[in-house]
């Protein structure tokens, strides 16, 4: 029997027009950006355009406050009205934009430059600046940061080679660096009110608390990179390069390359890929596992209290609202069942006839 579609399961589907770049939902607003320099707004309500702005450039991150977004690009950081859809101001960075976070009214930007000699990363800086676009301070350093969390008026940063481990930042002091778990390049991570996760590439999972920075837990579901990772109601969910997905404490191993992974209303949702296939898979609080087709490969997923959204390479933007995906779930059920009892008819009709 052919999976079921997860395009089904969408209240809404929307289309940026290139591959998507980053998707999250803040308050009542889908955002989702593209690599073609794409970024819009769309209502979690009613799927209607509420705004679309555009630069020259990959959309590398965003964050959204008030009538404000705040989103890099290739060396740049941009401001613009949601309201009118003018570019209220932009700012050079010191290399190609990373991550942008809103913190206390002030915008935390990081940046990074690539050598295509040596084929890696030989420096990144971190810059602060205010809701104007004042550069305030920076910070610059030899690693490439591949997570950005929050934490008591700063960041806190997980690092690529030389040093690994992580970097704290606070207004008017100097960066400090500090151990994780593993000695190995942090890969991904995710953040709460007080502790983050990050994903190390051994597949390690380290725990820290912000303030304190000590480490509070490690574990390592797999030894194979942690692709991705997110917060959940007993800790965190990692996904792997090898298929690994760490859930509720018990690992599931699924036959792809775990891209993305989401918590949605207690339940993980991952995003998989081997070759040029694509599929999803919802797992329960049972552990009852529901695979979904989809066509596209998804990198980006993000969940909130109104839904859970996702893009795909295509510039598909889904959004799911977890009433809609149950019914639907039943409705199928119900489908797949009433096929089997005319299937099992049929069979008995073919048998009276012999």
């Amino acid at each position: 029997m052919a999976k079921r579609s997860l395009s089904n399961l969408a209240s809404f589907i929307r289309d940026i027009g290139s591959s998507c770049s980053a998707v999250r939902i803040i308050d009542d607003v889908l955002i989702a950006g593209s690599k073609n320099g794409k970024l819009n707004g769309w209502s979690t309500s009613t799927g209607e355009l509420l705004w679309s702005v555009e630069i020259d450039g990959i959309i590398a991150d965003f964050d959204f406050d008030n009538d404000t977004i705040y989103t890099t690009g290739p060396n740049k950081l941009f401001a613009f009205s949601t309201n009118t859809g003018e570019m209220l101001w932009s700012e050079e960075l010191e290399g190609g934009g990373d991550f942008v976070r809103i913190i206390d009214e002030e915008i935390w930007v990081t940046s990074s430059v690539y050598d295509i000699e040596v084929f890696d990363f030989i420096e990144a800086t971190t810059q602060r600046f205010s809701r104007n676009g004042k550069l305030l301070e920076k910070w610059t350093f030899d690693e490439r940061p591949w997570f950005l969390g929050a934490t008591q008026g700063g960041v806190l940063l997980g690092l690529g080679r030389p040093r690994c481990g992580g970097i704290r930042i606070q207004p008017g002091e100097m960066s400090k660096h500090f151990l994780l778990s593993s000695n190995q390049p942090v890969t991904s991570g995710a953040d709460s009110a007080d502790r983050i996760h990050f994903g190390h590439s051994d597949g390690t999972v380290s725990t820290i608390d912000c303030k304190s920075l000590k480490i509070l837990d490690t574990d390592r579901p797999s030894n194979s990179l942690t692709t991705t990772i997110t917060n959940s109601e007993n800790g965190w969910i990692s996904g792997h390069e090898d298929g690994t997905i760490y859930f509720d404490e018990i690992e599931f191993h699924i036959d792809g390359v775990i891209d993305s992974v989401a918590n949605f209303a207690g339940n993980c949702w991952a995003s998989f890929s081997k070759s040029s296939k694509t599929d999803f898979v919802i797992i329960d609080s049972a552990q009852n596992q529901t695979f979904l087709a989809h066509e596209n490969r998804v990198r980006f997923v993000h969940s909130a209290s109104k839904g859970l959204a996702l893009g795909d390479e295509s510039g598909k933007i889904l959004f799911f609202e977890i009433e809609v995906v149950e019914r639907r779930l039943v409705e199928s059920n119900n489908s797949e069942v009433d096929e089997k009892k005319r299937g099992l008819l049929k069979d008995r009709l073919r048998q009276l006839r012999s």
